[in-house]
């Protein structure tokens, strides 16, 4: 049976931002692994790059499954290989036919069934398991709110999407070129060891997030909280208005991204609760929802400021962040006691 045959999947609304971990996550279903959500990176993330007037925000490499696993997906990139669209496809034919169903980075625009059809640019990820040579349609599986789309696409509107350029039209998810990126899983033996599984998201979150890895002008996690701080009060004495309305809102963008990595770890948080019944699992829960929805407010906030600029607009906004600094660091004591639990078998936290 092909993953196309089967007519539902399971769904949870965390995935949302997360097209690629979510194409992952159906495949290991449809080769059997049974709690395929353990095995997704789920982490807690959260860079900064502080680049003169502008700042990048990024993960650490947080985009795939589990870093233990993260040989058995390999994703291949082309860049400009103006080439590279028959030649992709032509390799990407040879694994369907052989059973293999692939995962293909694509532009929304170019897709019919989708809301964004002609309309809006935005990277996107969706699994092919199949090829009609004679009516030139390509089996697609976008099983992502709120289309649920499994079917055929024709093949020349499908290659346009993937080898896009997807130009930025002012959309979160435009900008960045697709270039005919795709993916595999492997199928892999995997250690099912869900204490371990869970242990491991845990600890990673914690490391990546509350153990200073800055270097140069790079800051991780709660220190890139605090970092966020210091750019916003200089921004708030050095840019002028135009500049500070700029600003804010390239910082708008880059938090929404970086804030739904919160939701999706906050979904793993669930999964470990019902996973082991520990009550700290159950706290950590509440926590994380907070987690996401304190910076969720603080995000609205910056839209805020930017379309109603006012001259205290920028220091309200650190004052804010002052109380998410504070949470984070209650947050920080939350984790350290349920890497501590003795469900881990006493854990190995140092």
């Amino acid at each position: 049976m092909k993953i196309s045959e089967i007519k539902n999947y399971s769904y949870d609304n965390e995935y949302d931002s997360f097209c690629y971990q979510n194409c992952i996550k159906l495949i290991l279903a449809y080769y059997g692994v049974k709690k395929p959500n353990l095995f997704i990176n789920m982490t807690l993330s959260f860079k900064l790059r502080n680049e003169k007037s502008k700042i990048h925000i990024f993960d650490d490499d947080a985009r795939s499954v589990l870093p233990q696993y993260k040989e058995m997906v390999p994703r291949y990139f082309y860049e400009e290989d103006v080439k590279a669209r028959d030649k992709v496809w032509k390799i990407n034919c040879e694994l369907i036919r052989e059973g293999e169903p692939i995962i293909v980075g694509v532009d929304s625009y170019y897709l019919e069934y989708l809301p964004y059809y002609k309309n809006s640019h935005g990277r996107h990820t969706v699994i092919v398991d199949g090829f009609d040579e004679e009516s030139q349609m390509v089996d697609v599986v976008d099983w992502f709110s709120p289309w649920f789309f499994i079917g055929k696409v024709p093949l020349n509107q499908f290659l346009n999407a993937r080898d896009s350029v997807n130009e930025y039209d002012g959309g979160i998810y435009s900008g960045k070129p697709v270039y005919n990126n795709w993916a595999k899983v492997e199928k892999h033996r995997l250690d099912e060891n869900n204490a371990k599984l869970i242990y491991t998201q845990v600890k990673l979150s914690y490391d990546q997030y509350f153990i200073d890895h800055c270097e140069e002008n790079e800051y991780n996690g709660f220190f890139a909280t605090k970092q966020l701080k210091k750019i916003l009060e200089n921004v708030d004495t050095e840019f002028d208005v135009e500049q500070k309305i700029e600003f804010l809102k390239d910082l708008h963008d880059q938090l929404y991204k970086s804030n739904r990595r919160r939701d999706f770890f906050g979904l793993f948080v669930k999964e470990a609760y019902e996973e082991t019944k520990l009550k700290k699992f159950q706290l950590l829960e509440a926590k994380t929802k907070l987690f996401f929805e304190n910076w969720e407010k603080f995000i609205y906030k910056i839209i805020k400021c930017y379309m109603r600029y006012k001259e205290n607009g920028i220091m309200k906004l650190i004052e804010a962040l002052d109380d998410i600094i504070n949470f984070e660091m209650e947050y920080k004591e939350i984790l350290v006691s349920v890497l501590q639990e003795d469900y881990f078998n006493g854990g190995f936290y140092d």
